[in-house]
């Protein structure tokens, strides 16, 4: 289906809350997941690092790595050539995924850790905004050393689900193209209604 919209399907995939990053099983599980779905057709694939904890959990990973961020760069560092090696490409959210909160310790020693070819999500100043600016786009790609991949959550409502969110997209500058590797928007859990505002998130694309 997603062939004949013409749209890449990404398969993403959430192992922080529980993998062990230093045990090589935990790493052969998470290929395997992914090798099946490529027997699927699958060849697109995000890796979600976000919303876990900020601090390595398991006495393995404290004893092999310094913090989250060398752990997360040796396996985003192993899965990048795992991607080379069998034709997939892949996205990647990090745990500090705003400019809200969370480590810039953590996003700055990530981003220097990893190739630069392999995109990192951004949600803006804050996880849900009004606005996004060059400036803004600017200033966090300073810390990723890559152009951010804009993880927009419009029209996405779960924090209002009593207000269906139906009009454009507003607040997101015009040169944003020049400062950030692309945007992708968060729908509400209404598909049909989410269909309204994706259109204008696909209009300031196109634009």
């Amino acid at each position: 289906v997603s062939k004949q919209a013409n749209v890449d399907l990404f398969y993403a995939i959430s192992p922080g809350l529980d993998m062990v990053y230093s045990d090589s099983a935990d790493v052969q599980a998470l290929q395997a997941k992914l090798q099946d779905m490529m027997k699927l057709g699958v060849h697109h694939f995000a890796l979600f690092l976000d919303d876990v904890p900020e601090k390595l959990r398991h006495e393995a990973d404290k004893q092999k790595y310094q913090d989250l961020a060398e752990a997360h760069a040796e396996l985003i560092n192993h899965l990048w050539a795992y991607s080379k090696e069998n034709g997939f490409e892949f996205v990647v959210c990090p745990t500090t995924y705003t400019s809200a909160w969370g480590s810039r310790d953590y996003i700055k020693k990530l981003g220097a850790s990893i190739p630069e070819s392999i995109p990192l999500f951004w949600t803006g100043e804050d996880v849900a905004v009004a606005q996004i600016t060059e400036e803004e786009a600017e200033n966090w790609k300073e810390l990723i050393k890559r152009k951010p991949l804009i993880w927009d959550n419009f029209p996405v409502n779960d924090f209002e689900g009593w207000r269906p969110i139906l009009g454009p997209i507003r607040g997101r500058s015009a040169s944003l193209p020049k400062s950030a590797e692309g945007i992708l928007a968060n729908p509400m859990d209404l598909p049909y209604s989410s269909m309204i505002p994706l259109y204008t998130v696909a209009e300031y694309g196109k634009n």
